[in-house]
């Protein structure tokens, strides 16, 4: 027996309220995406072994920016341009003279796919789950802009009295995550241990990221944030494991100890 389930969740949504003290709009827009199957395998229960195949597969879209005031009296404090801010380091701000022009960068871009096999031994006397995971998180690049831009004091400390750049141009940017797992629960009830089971986990993960950016060059008269010409790569990896173990004593249908 085979079987699909299949959910989408598309969301776009754009709020603008009026202009700060020196003319920047304020917006705040976001566009989301999701993609998720869900298929699974019934092998039916050959020598009294009730097998099952499940696999899980997701794609998910998300992209983000808003342009605010953050000091609470219109801007003349601090204003400034946030890309992607959920995840930091992802957008498209830039500025025009002095003048901020908001946009949204590429979308952060995650794939995920998890495969599950299933089995059932004597009618729940064995339960297990043997599992793999794996994701994919990415981000294309752009020169158009940079995530985190802000003026203070109306950039009174800049030679165009515009804006800041906090992060730089993102070249290139890949994580990742692996994972494999098992679980199983033993039910002694079925043998004659009244109420006793026994459950025990295991899961080893691991993970890589790797992210190249180059650092913004302010270009006079036009105001304008450039990508400049060295490259900084930063690489991360990890790896662990974690463990569980349980017993759990039903004693009536009302009454359970673990």
């Amino acid at each position: 027996n085979i079987g699909h389930l299949l959910l989408t969740t598309p969301v776009h949504n754009t709020r603008s309220t009026l202009p700060s003290y020196d003319g920047t709009p304020l917006v705040n827009e976001v566009r989301h995406s999701s993609l998720v199957d869900i298929a699974q395998y019934d092998f039916g229960s050959p020598g009294g072994i009730a097998w099952n195949v499940k696999n899980i597969f997701s794609y998910d879209s998300y992209g983000s920016d808003s342009s605010e005031t953050s000091d609470g009296i219109g801007g003349q404090g601090e204003q400034g341009a946030f890309g992607n801010a959920a995840y930091t380091l992802f957008g498209a701000n830039n500025e025009a003279g002095s003048v901020l022009t908001a946009s949204m960068g590429p979308p952060v871009i995650t794939y995920t796919d998890e495969v599950q096999v299933h089995a059932n031994v004597d009618h729940g006397l064995l339960i297990g789950t043997l599992g793999a995971f794996y994701q994919d998180f990415s981000v294309g690049p752009t020169n158009q802009g940079t995530t985190n831009l802000y003026k203070l004091f109306a950039g009174t400390g800049n030679v165009n009295l515009g804006y800041n750049n906090a992060q730089g141009f993102v070249r290139h940017n890949d994580s990742n995550e692996s994972a494999w797992y098992a679980q199983a629960t033993l039910d002694l009830d079925k043998v004659g241990v009244h109420g006793l089971s026994l459950t025990a986990g295991y899961r080893n993960s691991w993970d890589y990221s790797t992210i190249t950016q180059v650092p913004a060059v302010l270009t006079l008269p036009s105001g304008v944030f450039v990508p400049g010409t060295t490259p900084i790569t930063t690489t991360s990896k990890s790896n662990g494991y974690n463990f569980t173990f349980s017993a759990a004593e039903q004693v009536d249908p009302d009454l359970m100890f673990y």
